[in-house]
């Protein structure tokens, strides 16, 4: 009852009533877009006004129980209505990873006093998430591959090696980026393949690079190995080959 009478309060008037309109706005769209709503009240997470200034600071473990635990009884009856009713955006359902992405972005969305908009605030936590991601799987595969390509151990192995060797290490690389991938992006098929297939570029690069320094450290390596062959046939070569 209390939830609903403040989502259906008027806009406030006077010197503030810029604000007032904005917020109305806001709670026009919770109504508009959340036809099942249930409200939860929290007790203060702390006694001491001081600790509630540096609320941020204070671990969980210190808050109030009662506040704990009301808490934890949010958190399970979120997690039942997900699993009883998995959310959509677009036909498609999202995982837990994305919906409270999700949540997150419309948390911000309602504190800036904006108007709510689900398919918007889809749209900006999917192209975020996947670009976070792709710049942080990004960093491995390349620092891990440049380095291999600079002759260093990395991953255990180091070059040269033969073509299959690298071949096999290579395909692993990709199929270990590939699998933190589909565990960690988050949004629409679609979306998700276009910042793959960046990240994949990126990758195909690094490989090609990899392979030529392969064969540039090989090709050297052979070159010692027969000028040094070749030194046994001259001066004390010679004399050391006969012995």
């Amino acid at each position: 009852e209390y939830l609903e009478q403040s989502l259906r309060a008027a806009p406030t008037v006077g010197h503030d009533a810029q604000r007032g309109h904005a917020a109305h706005e806001v709670r026009q769209s919770l109504l508009r877009f959340f036809c099942q709503r249930r409200c939860a009240t929290l007790v203060r997470p702390a006694v001491e006004e001081e600790d509630l200034q540096m609320l941020d600071k204070v671990p969980y473990g210190k808050l109030r129980k009662e506040f704990q635990e009301g808490v934890e009884s949010l958190r399970r009856q979120l997690v039942n209505i997900c699993n009883d009713s998995p959310k959509t955006v677009g036909g498609q359902p999202i995982g837990c990873t994305s919906f409270v992405a999700l949540m997150r972005q419309l948390v911000s969305s309602l504190n800036e006093n904006t108007v709510l908009n689900i398919r918007g605030a889809w749209e900006a936590v999917q192209h975020s998430a996947c670009i976070e991601l792709t710049d942080e799987l990004r960093k491995k595969v390349t620092s891990t591959l440049r380095k291999l390509a600079a002759g260093q151990l990395s991953a255990g192995v180091a070059l040269p090696m033969t073509e299959g060797s690298l071949s096999a290490v290579l395909d692993h690389s990709r199929k270990e980026l590939k699998g933190l991938w589909d565990k960690r992006s988050v949004g629409d098929e679609a979306v998700r393949q276009e910042y793959w297939k960046e990240l994949e570029e990126v990758l195909d690069r690094e490989e090609r690079s990899v392979c030529d320094r392969n064969i540039q450290i090989a090709d050297q390596q052979l070159t010692e190995a027969c000028k040094a062959w070749l030194a046994c046939f001259d001066g004390e070569g010679t004399v050391n080959a006969a012995t």
